[in-house]
């Protein structure tokens, strides 16, 4: 699989999760692709209602940018 088709699956598991647990779990998973994560996880961001969700994926994002400058 490539790595843009894994990347796209495990953010369509965030998106289809109604769980917001398992929604941090993907953003953690998303994360360890760096750049390449941070569009996938605002995406998330985007379609999710949980405060917490939302926090923790600014969180995420800005470390990967501090790890990636």
């Amino acid at each position: 699989m490539e790595r843009t088709e894994e990347i796209d699956r495990i953010k369509n598991e965030g998106l289809n999760s109604l769980f917001k647990e398992r929604k941090m779990e993907v953003i953690d998973t998303l994360a360890t692709y760096g750049k390449d994560g941070v569009n996938p996880i605002l995406d998330i961001v985007n379609a999710t209602i949980y405060d917490d969700v939302k926090s923790h994926a600014f969180q995420t994002i800005q470390k990967i940018n501090e790890k990636f400058k």
